[in-house]
């Protein structure tokens, strides 16, 4: 299969995906949901609260881009397992709507209750939203005293 800049970003999608899945695995049950705050005005969000967020962006942006209007998003309530699952599957779902894109639809502008972003944007947008949950859940495990360096093995 020949690797275009679409299957490429679908890759790294799903690859954001698994490193999120397995850091959350790796994370201590029982500060899932510790929100860990340095004063009264943090507004520090969990590990799950933050896999939450990302599931909800993958179908969020898949669904723009299909030209749909999102879901209402679910509120959460997940176990580290669920969570895992929906991560890879809402990764999976935009992953295969990118596949499925042209170079006109990265040269589109896509109204989202987020605001107007460029389709060139948008198809970035769940890959680096998921990494950069994957450095605060990594920071949350810092905090309690994991520092342990680890990521997921490539299949």
């Amino acid at each position: 299969m020949e690797l275009t800049i679409f299957e490429w970003q679908a890759n790294l999608t799903e690859d954001a995906a698994n490193m999120l899945a397995y850091t959350l695995e790796h994370t201590e049950v029982a500060r899932l949901d510790w929100k860990p705050s340095a004063d009264e005005k943090s507004e520090c969000r969990s590990a799950m609260e933050q896999a939450t967020e990302c599931i909800r962006v993958n179908l969020a942006m898949a669904a723009y881009l299909r030209g749909e209007e999102p879901s209402p998003p679910s509120d959460g309530g997940l176990t580290v397992k669920d969570a895992q699952d929906k991560i890879r599957s809402s990764a999976k779902e935009f992953a295969d709507v990118v596949r499925g894109l042209t170079a006109a639809d990265l040269e589109k502008t896509y109204t989202t209750r987020m605001g107007d972003i460029p389709g060139a944007f948008m198809v970035q947008l769940p890959a680096n939203n998921m990494m950069y949950h994957v450095g605060q859940v990594n920071f949350i495990q810092t905090l309690y005293g994991d520092a342990e360096f680890r990521f997921p093995k490539k299949e």
